[in-house]
């Protein structure tokens, strides 16, 4: 029964590190999910007659990275209005005096669907090569994954330092023997 007792702690240890080293690779896999792996190229050839609009895949996420180059006679101006399924605008983009290379992030308040390019210059010959880079991934499952993740950390954390201070506890005992406490005192003499 004491050499159970002395494992006890030891177990712990172990399963808090296990618990730790599953919560991180769900940690781990949650970024993964989360980086911009896929992109959508998007050419558009000016001047444009009228506004046009470009249909985008429906895995566009609401935090879309944008990478603008162009290849023309002048400074382009562009305005690029971004459309739910319902054609709302939910999001736009406007570029002013792009000259050779502009990027960053738009944030959309929905899903877009569509893309609207209005019409930026009448005399202008240039060609926009517009590529969005996204990341393409199930809410549900990360939301989930980031759950499980934080439970089984803070719950291998919890197992490994609990572990951990029954151990040192078991040490302690062992070092200082029942006889040790009960033994008397040897009388002074005088």
């Amino acid at each position: 029964m004491e050499e159970k007792r002395k494992d006890f702690p030891i177990k712990l240890i172990i399963l808090g590190f296990v618990l730790l080293a599953i919560g991180s690779s769900l940690a781990w896999s949650v970024n993964y999910h989360l980086a911009m792996h896929e992109k959508i190229p998007v050419m558009i050839r000016l001047p444009l007659k009228n506004s046009t609009r470009i249909e985008l895949p429906s895995s566009l996420s609401l935090k879309t990275y944008y990478n603008l180059t162009y290849d023309g006679d002048r400074y382009v101006n562009l305005s690029l209005v971004f459309l739910n399924s319902n054609s709302t605008e939910v999001g736009r983009l406007i570029i002013r005096d792009a000259q050779k290379n502009t990027s960053g992030f738009i944030y959309f308040e929905d899903k877009p669907a569509a893309l609207l390019v209005n019409r930026s210059c009448s005399s202008c010959s240039s060609t926009v090569f517009l590529t969005f880079y996204f990341a393409k991934y199930n809410e549900e499952l990360v939301l989930l994954e980031s759950i499980i993740s934080a439970f089984l950390s803070l719950i291998g954390a919890v197992s490994l330092l609990f572990g951990g201070y029954l151990y040192v506890a078991y040490k302690n005992r062992d070092e200082t023997t029942p006889s040790q406490f009960f033994q008397e005192e040897p009388e002074q003499q005088q």
